[in-house]
């Protein structure tokens, strides 16, 4: 955690930055939390505000969408809310590659073992939201083994949450039974709690995933063979203590690893209805039918951004975006063979989604390329950085940090491009479709007008017989 020093032991801690102790100054001390971005330790003080702020923002958010989705509550804020349009008119292809994005470059800076230049690594502080970091749980816990105390609680507290869901779930059900409720009702009352669940384990799953696996990333000093977790040197790889831990950690793991093949044995047994056969010959109206299909309304988080013949990609995508933030570190110990290592995995999904745009809307397909690219970007950099090619051909630092700055906010801005210009063509269709309806109102209005006229003309010329009828 003190780069200009080669390391320091627990003599010479003092030698440590600010917050830093134990061998190889790796151990941040209590009322510390390490930052990726800076690759720091800094004080607790405003990592605690601000966990607090955010988290009470996320609690608002869920109670909110809890209400909306879960109750069907009608809120009058959202009627013709110009802003709320907006953001559903951004396709959720769109979110999902600027989330996984954003994600897969917020691990970087730790992952490699690498600062990088300002403006990039500031936003780095920024994007670690997407890691979930901002939570700053070491600065909540006060127990000498608080790093194994973290990873348990990131492990634990999803699965309390999905157990409460299914909780939920279930008292809804019962309550639906007891006041006679149809079968339609109950299925509708799985297939919200389902969408949570899955919304839930997208989120959260590559952020616990990466902390269990930097459990597993030990670091040898070559000079005694001692071995420390590199995110904690405080930890020896070889005590009783972390063993257990270890042992552990691999069964969450092994429980993690496993989500996105539920995802998968959701998907596969309704493989049918998300591909249907007429797929083969028109992509189109397989995706209308598929789209128009209410049965499949609780797995459209997993699949309703995407082609209908690529409906298990999100499972790959999943353990592609898992190998980025938390297996990249267990590659090597040499930064540069991890940068070389997430260069070479960005080229393969550069081309990936460039020859199979696995994406329903080209525009998304585009946004996923040029996202591939930024990723590609980074860890390039991180290579310029790690070998000295920067100073070698006279690279600047702040030309770097910029040029990265600027390639990583335009997956944002294209986005938010993109679902503007929807909505200002859903707005166009609406008022077209309204002037049709005036048009058609008047049509009909003068029809009947002029039927009931053309009635009374043909009745007024009338001669009555004399047998009294016409």
């Amino acid at each position: 955690m003190n780069d200009d020093l080669g390391g320091c032991n627990d003599q010479a801690s003092l030698l440590c930055s600010t917050g830093a102790s134990g061998p190889l100054c790796g151990t941040c001390n209590y009322g510390f939390i390490y930052k990726a971005a800076s690759r720091r330790c800094q004080p607790c003080e405003g990592a605690q505000v601000q966990s607090f702020i955010i988290m009470g923002i996320m609690g608002a958010a869920a109670a909110l969408a809890a209400l909306v989705f879960l109750f069907g509550v009608d809120l009058p804020c959202f009627r013709g809310n110009r802003v709320v349009h907006f953001f559903r008119s951004i396709d959720s292809g769109s979110l999902k590659v600027a989330w996984v994005t954003y994600q897969i470059i917020a691990s970087t800076s730790f992952n490699l073992n690498i600062t990088f230049p300002s403006p990039f690594s500031d936003m780095l502080g920024l994007l670690n939201f997407f890691s979930l970091d901002f939570l700053s749980t070491e600065c909540f816990v006060k127990s000498a083994d608080r790093y194994y105390a973290t990873v348990y609680l990131y492990s634990i507290f999803p699965l309390v949450i999905a157990a409460g869901l299914l909780v939920v779930c279930i008292l809804r059900l019962v309550l639906v039974a007891l006041r006679g409720g149809g079968v339609g009702e109950a299925n509708h009352i799985k297939s919200q709690h389902l969408w949570f669940f899955l919304l839930e384990t997208y989120v959260v799953l590559p952020p616990v995933a990466m902390k269990q696996l930097q459990s597993l990333d030990c670091i040898t000093l070559p000079h005694d063979g001692s071995a420390y977790l590199r995110v904690d040197t405080a930890i020896d790889c070889r005590s009783d203590g972390y063993l257990a831990f270890r042992d552990v950690n691999l069964c969450f793991i092994f429980v993690y690893q496993m989500i996105p093949m539920l995802w998968y044995f959701l998907l596969w047994g309704r493989r049918d209805a998300l591909n249907p056969p007429v797929s083969q010959t028109d992509p189109l109206l397989a995706l209308f039918v598929r789209d128009r299909d209410v049965s499949l309304k609780s797995l459209r988080f997993l699949f309703d951004c995407y082609r209908s013949d690529r409906w298990w990609f999100e499972v790959a995508e999943m353990y592609r975006r898992m190998v980025f933030v938390s297996v990249i570190p267990l590659v090597s110990s040499e930064s540069a063979t991890r940068a070389s290592f997430g260069a070479i995995l960005a080229i393969a999904s550069m081309m990936y989604y460039r020859e199979e745009q696995p994406f329903k809307t080209g525009f998304t397909n585009f946004i996923a390329y040029v996202a591939q690219a930024c990723i590609l970007l980074t860890f390039y950099a991180a290579l310029a950085i790690e070998t000295g090619v920067m100073v070698d051909f006279g690279l600047k630092d702040a030309g770097m940090g910029i040029f990265l700055a600027l390639c990583t906010s335009s997956i944002f801005f294209l986005a938010a491009w993109f679902g503007y210009k929807k909505m200002t063509q859903d707005r166009h269709e609406i008022i077209a479709r309204l002037a049709k309806s005036v048009a058609l109102e008047k049509a009909v209005e003068y029809t009947d007008t002029k039927f009931k006229t053309t009635v009374d003309a043909i009745q007024n010329s009338m001669v009555v017989r004399n047998d009294g009828g016409w």
